[in-house]
C-alpha cells in the first residue's frame, strides 16, 4: 500500500500546492481553498517552513490579493 500521511501532512502539501498554484496569491488561494484570508494566514503562521512558501518564493513576495483589486 501506498505511504498515506497524516490529515495534518496532507493539508500542509495542499496548501503549500494551492499556494504555488496561485503564485502566493493568498487571496486566490484562500477562495480555492474555501477558507477566509485570516484563516489561510493563522495556517501559515503555524508551520510557514513546512508549507514551503519559502521555497518557491519570498515571504515578502507573497501577495495579499488587494493588489489585484486595483483597476488602472
Amino acid at each position: 500500500m501506498d505511504r498515506v500521511g497524516t490529515l495534518h501532512q496532507v493539508r500542509r502539501e495542499y496548501i503549500r500546492k494551492v499556494l504555488a498554484h496561485t503564485k502566493g496569491d493568498l487571496e486566490q488561494a484562500s477562495r480555492i481553498l474555501g477558507i477566509t484570508p485570516a484563516t489561510l494566514r493563522g495556517l501559515l503562521r503555524e508551520q510557514p517552513a513546512s508549507l514551503g512558501a519559502e521555497k518557491d518564493q519570498p515571504k515578502s513576495k507573497l501577495k495579499q490579493g488587494y493588489e489585484h483589486d486595483e483597476k488602472n
